[in-house]
């Protein structure tokens, strides 16, 4: 059996000089983005942190608050909810009941066509006005049903209700 010797030759020298520059410009590269990441205000994540902490602090307060409450009035968030989403598109659900019915009233059919594309663009405004309003419910949501959980471990823990 002949055994193989390593022969170390110019060419096995040369390729071994650049793999190691190709990794040191690969951690150079690395390191100069992220010295530039750094300056210009962290990863993406931290950005996302920074950007929710104001929302975490007021579903904090509110979670403080329905720890008072009873299941009942709990449970009763919900259809405030509910009421505060409705009050705030009612005015626009009757603008597009309203257009919708003129439409049907309305023989020509472009005219018809027309009616129809305000109405449409009036639930592009609707859309938009839920998205705001739901913005505004978003902490009050999440404090109730972070409670809401908190309710359950301890029963879960204490025995009784568990799932």
């Amino acid at each position: 059996m002949t055994k193989k010797r390593f022969e170390i030759n110019h060419k096995t020298i040369s390729q071994f000089v650049q793999i190691i520059q190709i990794h040191n410009q690969k951690f150079k590269i690395k390191t100069m983005l992220g010295f530039i990441n750094k300056i210009f205000g962290g990863s993406k994540s931290e950005k996302d942190v920074k950007k929710i902490q104001p929302l975490i602090k007021e579903i904090n307060q509110h979670f403080d608050s329905y720890k008072s409450l009873s299941n009942d009035e709990l449970r009763g968030k919900t259809q405030d909810f509910r009421d505060r989403i409705a009050k705030h598109l009612s005015d626009i659900d009757a603008q597009i009941i309203a257009k919708k019915a003129e439409a049907e009233g309305v023989e020509d059919m472009h005219e018809r066509e027309a009616i129809y594309d305000e109405a449409d663009k009036l639930e592009k405004k609707r859309n938009e006005l839920l998205e705001e309003v739901l913005e505004n419910i978003l902490p009050e949501a999440f404090a109730v049903m972070k409670d809401t959980a908190r309710r359950f471990q301890r029963k879960c823990r204490s025995g009784f209700y568990c799932y």
